[in-house]
């Protein structure tokens, strides 16, 4: 009962939108979920898993480098709020996740701890997880098998059972206000900083390559970046422009997208493992091996970065060390398809 879904409505100048996000309570009336999920929203609502609807009243702090913010609704629960775990789980950690996707309260969706990532998309301080969400789990409490809070989901990739946690540790370092703001007032203020106009135009080239519009992805990542995006930012917009351009068939493009990623964010293993992909592609299997090699010192854990890891191998007939790297796939994530289907292709 902690955990209740968040609606946002959003005016357009003349139309208007809802999006959907998950959050959970802290305090009797203050509930944590992801900045993006209410940024740019002139009201939102609380919904409890009974159904039963609580305005959001305001917001009492934030800490938008980790995507929080913490808001207060119009009248106390008396649900026992969740508690953060005293410190970050170790990678390997089974956990769970329960949000909202797509409007479906109380969902759970299992996983791993990956490994640790610091400074990941528009976040400086990530957690991977490896599992795949929804658009709705957004803000969603991450638990471990004490139902402690061990971080709170923000972002999804394009990696199959690969997803990205703000720690639960961030959760001290949100800065509260004296005077809680309404999220109108909010919402407008940070639509009139360059960052906030950076986050915004972000989010929605997210929202574009979510629905396959790549081009329309594309042209607001590149507008983020001129609107002022941070050099963490700018470095996943780039990440992200790549994986664009390599779903529209471009590949030199793409690689090129990579590198710039890699030159602002050069321990940024999601970059190095993409550019991988793309010279598999490009039937350049030295290059593929360079590239997730890399990627997986910085990232050992990864079960997909093995499997692609494999493949190259397998590109240049080496069969014995594709068998390895997909055998160690399979025991990173065994209930994964693709690293059972690498090691029957070796055999």
């Amino acid at each position: 009962p902690a955990i209740v879904s968040i609606y946002a409505w959003h005016d357009h100048g003349g139309s208007a939108s809802r999006t959907q996000g998950t959050a959970f309570f802290l305090g009797p009336d203050l509930l944590v979920t992801n900045h993006h999920v209410v940024e740019g929203a002139q009201r939102a609502t609380a919904r409890f898993a009974d159904g039963f609807d609580v305005e959001v009243t305001g917001v009492v702090g934030e800490d938008a480098d980790v995507d929080l913010v913490l808001l207060r609704i119009a009248r106390p629960s008396d649900v026992a709020p969740l508690t953060p775990a005293a410190g970050p789980p170790a990678p390997g950690t089974a956990v769970r996740a329960v949000g909202s996707p797509d409007g479906l309260a109380q969902t759970v969706v299992t996983g791993k701890i990956g490994s640790r990532v610091v400074s990941f998309d528009v976040l400086d301080e990530a957690i991977m997880m490896t599992t795949s969400i929804r658009p709705g789990m957004s803000g969603a409490p991450v638990l471990d098998e004490q139902g402690r809070v061990v971080g709170i989901l923000s972002r999804g990739t394009n990696v199959e059972r690969q997803s990205y946690m703000v720690p639960a540790g961030r959760l001290a370092s949100i800065e509260r206000r004296e005077d809680p703001t309404s999220l109108a007032a909010w919402s407008r203020w940070n639509q009139r900083t360059p960052e906030g106009v950076a986050r915004a135009r972000f989010g929605e080239a997210a929202d574009a390559f979510e629905r396959g519009a790549f081009d329309q992805s594309v042209r607001l990542l590149r507008s983020a970046i001129d609107a002022g995006l941070s050099d963490a930012g700018q470095a996943t917009a780039w990440y992200v422009i790549g994986d664009a351009l390599s779903n529209l068939g471009r590949d030199d493009d793409a690689v090129a997208a990579y590198h710039r990623a890699i030159h602002l964010k050069p321990r940024h293993a999601l970059s190095h493992a993409a550019l991988g992909a793309a010279f598999h592609r490009q039937q350049r299997p030295q290059a593929a091996l360079h590239a997730y090699g890399t990627a997986l010192d910085l990232m050992p854990g990864s079960a997909s970065f093995n499997v692609g890891l494999g493949w190259a191998h397998f590109q240049e007939q080496g069969y014995e060390p594709a068998y390895e790297a997909f055998r160690r796939a399979v025991q990173l994530a065994p209930d994964d398809a693709a690293g059972w289907t690498g090691v029957a292709a070796a055999c």
